[in-house]
């Protein structure tokens, strides 16, 4: 008998596939899209294109792509870590395996009802908790803030008599399947229809029944699996890997000494006491669904032109800082950026370009010195009496006699910048006004509910009856507060991966109080989670190196590029089909939703105009391309971290879901048919 090959490590796996980008970066030859901004009249017109670029094959750089990769993926490397050690401190209380023990007896209690036991109770639980991750997925774009839940719902489903890719499926596997149906989700949807020009969220009907059938089918494959596994727990693939979560489920929770410390009134006392001052000091939140507000600026050139672009997640009252850039049109040497001043959404700032003063004898010195002579263009704002000047660079004024403006609309609280190429040119001997105004735009659906109070008054309430009981029952309270103020933070303050972060080690170092342990014995507990957790950090980072070969070598461009021109000349399903199949290998390589949003709509867009695709159609077809793979690319850090959580090997994962994956894909494809067959609303 031949013996068994042995499988190499995921970090083996993941290195190999390092050197296999680099590999490609020496057969594939280099290429960029360039993003051109012209206006004609008043519109403008942005085209992508695309250019062969010198060839840059990565070879030592197999290496450093480890520590670029690190670099990259540090926000979620940092997260893992600080999760890993906060439950760690938590675990120590017992309090999980309280709440998973205390949970599966209640729901054992609904078993006396003929219709839930026809159904099963399991079957509820399991098809519940997904259809809930599966909003998240569809709404907000949860992905990161799933490895988070991985802690939670693995040991559940150990202790339902599952394995841990049963717990896996419940929160990733849920997320994946909402992300692909992406009723609201702004990070997916919102940019790629925003990059289309078409309403934001547009033909939802249909993206609505898309996400019934996906998540019809994926919840019956992932109900139909854990049946399986129930009936033999040895048949899982991940049987022998899961021996982690069951001696850590095994542990007598019938026999805990149930109590209630001083400190852990301590704790209660200090976290009510801040949520009563956050009450007062933050009395309302808007949550807001699908997309947070954005803001429409304008900016009015004279001869009846306006040229206007929308700034996104921007409130209502916030303000905004406006520069203007001027150049040189045949010299192309651009002057210093100079503020113009700040504008409020909702209002008007009009400012004024004033001439430049050009004597025979600063024009001789500039003629005979150009790189030492330098010129100031005088701005003046009209509506508030100011005036300021800018620096030309250079020889610039040599050729002043037509310039350009270029004007940048910067969100200071979150620094993006906005530039509308006004490309206007000017008589440098005359003023020239200008007026900027800005709209405010609300989109997606929006309340503005008293949260923060509501959850004080209630957390005072259940904090204290769960202290009454013991301190397990007030750590499982603590836990569901920071699930509550996560899911708030993330709708109602844009919280990221930092924030939620933050959360958690709150959470845990609560917990660590509540417990009566000392500040050693918190930094112990958590640098042992943070040691337990560590391979699946680092796997991260490893992964992400591929990208950076990729990128570095200069040549995803060059494969979209390859794959567009495949769609010439063929059907309309054809057409729809292979831009699928192109979102669908991209996303291999490339799994942001929004990064891939921004390089391929520009192209896609107007391609599907020239094809007679609806553009609506595109997007759909960008929507379930970047779903499905992100539950099998290695590429993917959140799925990385997700597995290494769970101590799931990426080869058996690969092959349970590679099925699972096909499947979706198939479905994803015959839901693409009807947007070209049919009329749809918003197609």
């Amino acid at each position: 008998m031949a013996p068994k090959r042995k499988v190499p490590h995921t970090f083996v796996i993941v290195f190999f596939l390092i050197i296999l980008a680099a590999i490609a970066t020496w057969i594939i030859p280099g290429g960029k899209y360039i993003e051109t901004q012209t206006v004609v009249g008043c519109t403008e017109h942005t085209q992508s294109v695309f250019n062969y670029t010198e060839n840059h094959p990565q070879t030592w750089q197999i290496f450093s792509a480890l520590f670029e990769g690190f670099v990259d993926k540090s926000d979620i490397i940092i997260f893992i870590l600080l999760i890993g050690g906060s439950f760690w401190i938590m675990n120590d209380s017992k309090a999980l395996d309280v709440g998973i023990l205390a949970f599966l007896r209640k729901t054992r209690r609904f078993e006396r009802y003929k219709i839930i036991r026809k159904l099963g109770t399991d079957n509820i639980i399991i098809t519940t908790i997904m259809l809930v991750f599966s909003v998240f997925g569809a709404v907000f774009g949860m992905s990161e803030e799933t490895i988070a839940f991985i802690i939670i719902l693995v040991p559940m489903s150990i202790s339902m008599g599952y394995d841990s890719i049963t717990g896996v499926s419940m929160v990733f596997v849920a997320a994946g399947l909402g992300f692909a149906g992406a009723i609201l989700n702004p990070f997916t949807i919102g940019i790629a229809q925003g990059l289309s020009g078409l309403p934001l969220f547009s033909g939802i009907e249909y993206r609505m029944f898309c996400w019934f059938v996906i998540n019809l089918v994926g919840i019956l494959w992932i109900l139909r699996y854990a049946q399986k596994v129930k009936k033999n727990p040895k048949s899982s693939l991940v049987y022998n890997d899961d021996k982690y979560w069951r001696e850590r489920e095994s542990s007598d929770t019938e026999n805990l000494n149930y109590y209630t410390p001083k400190s852990a009134w301590f704790t209660y006392g200090i976290i009510l006491s801040v949520l009563v001052v956050l009450s007062f000091i933050l009395p309302f939140t808007k949550i807001s669904i699908g997309a947070t507000d954005s803001a429409l600026c304008e900016v009015e050139t004279g001869e009846n032109c306006t040229i206007s672009k929308t700034l996104k997640n921007i409130e209502s009252n916030e303000n905004i800082s406006v520069k203007v850039l001027v150049s040189a049109k045949e010299v192309g040497k651009q002057s210093d950026t100079l503020i113009i001043g700040d504008v409020q959404i909702g209002k008007t700032l009009e400012f004024q370009l004033l001439p430049i003063i050009q004597t025979d004898s600063v024009l001789a010195f500039a003629k005979s010195n150009p790189e030492r002579y330098r010129e100031k263009l005088r701005v003046r704002t009209l509506s508030k009496n100011s005036e300021n000047e800018v620096q030309i660079e250079g020889s610039a004024l040599k050729y002043a006699d037509s310039m350009q403006v270029i004007v940048l609309v910067t969100y200071k609280k979150t620094g993006s910048i906005v530039e509308i190429p006004i490309i206007k040119q000017f008589d440098t001997s005359t003023p020239v006004s200008f007026q900027i105004k800005t709209t405010h735009q609300g989109t997606g659906a929006s309340a503005t509910l008293p949260i923060l109070p509501i959850s004080a008054l209630l957390f005072a309430v259940l904090g204290f009856l769960s202290l009454k009981k013991s301190v397990h029952y007030f750590i499982i309270i603590l836990l569901l507060f920071t699930i509550i103020f996560l899911i708030v933070g993330v709708m109602g303050y844009a919280w990221y991966v930092m924030e939620i972060a933050t959360l958690f080690l709150v959470m845990g170092i609560s917990s660590g109080i509540a417990i009566s342990k000392t500040a050693d014995e918190i930094t112990k507990l958590f640098l042992e989670g943070v040691k337990d957790i560590l391979s699946a950090a680092m796997i991260v980072g490893l992964a992400g190196g591929i990208i950076m070969v990729l990128q570095h070598g200069q040549i995803i461009d060059t494969i979209l590029y390859g794959l567009s021109q495949s769609m010439k000349d063929v059907g309309n399903i054809a057409s729809v089909s292979i831009m699928y199949v192109i979102q669908t290998a991209i996303n291999l390589v490339l799994p942001s939703g929004s990064a891939k949003a921004a390089l391929t709509m520009p192209i896609m867009a107007p391609f599907s105009d020239l094809i007679g695709i609806s553009r609506q159609a595109t997007v759909m077809a960008f929507q379930l391309g970047d779903g499905f793979t992100n539950m099998i690319t290695p590429t993917s850090g959140v799925l990385i971290a997700v597995l290494g959580v769970a101590k799931i090997p990426y080869e058996k994962w690969f092959k349970w879901v590679l099925p699972f994956i096909i499947v979706m894909v198939l479905i994803g494809f015959l839901l693409l048919i009807p947007t070209v067959t049919m009329k749809l609303n918003g197609f």
